[in-house]
């Protein structure tokens, strides 16, 4: 599944004021005159390689953000860290960005099988799983667990798609 996308964009919102004032004839504000007229203004940014990204080719998004990860981004230190952050599933890896942070999971630095990826969904025990075009991959912050048609059962080892029922079956 391929979403399109070329990169991503993050939106901020900024408030403020704008202060309108008629003008005297020698160009100066007539001060009783002045109107304050409160703003809100939106102001988006790209995101894509240029900023850290794997690839500006975005498959899947997932923001999982009603859980807790192990700080596993300052030296595994055993204390949680509340994630308001987005994974984000390219060509080229796996991107956790949070604020202007963003941690990139490949084949090079993970035990991810396969770079592209193609889903992203959150599993029971506050574990993500991906899956990919070479089988499927379960992160609970620390931990791998890969998963492949030979030694796994799964049908195929392209996954597309990712269900996990009340249960916690996927």
């Amino acid at each position: 599944f391929d979403l399109g996308l070329l990169g991503l964009f993050k939106r901020q919102i900024r408030t403020g004021e704008v202060v309108v004032s008629v003008l005297d004839s020698a160009g100066n504000p007539v001060e009783e005159t002045q109107i304050v007229i409160p703003v809100t203004v939106n102001i988006w940014d790209h995101i894509g390689e240029e900023d850290g990204l794997p690839s500006n080719k975005i498959n899947t998004i997932a923001n999982l953000d009603d859980f807790f990860w192990l700080n596993w981004l300052n030296d595994n230190k055993e204390e949680e860290l509340q994630n308001f952050g987005i994974w984000v599933g390219t060509d080229k890896g796996l991107a956790w960005i949070k604020d202007d942070e963003i941690k990139i999971f490949n084949q090079s630095n993970s035990d991810l099988s396969d770079n592209y990826i193609n889903v992203i969904h959150e599993g029971p025990g506050r574990s993500i799983w991906i899956g990919t075009g070479d089988g499927l991959a379960e992160f609970d912050g620390t931990n791998w667990t890969v998963y492949d048609a030979y030694h796994s059962g799964l049908p195929d080892d392209q996954v597309t798609a990712i269900a996990i029922d009340d249960l916690g079956n996927k």
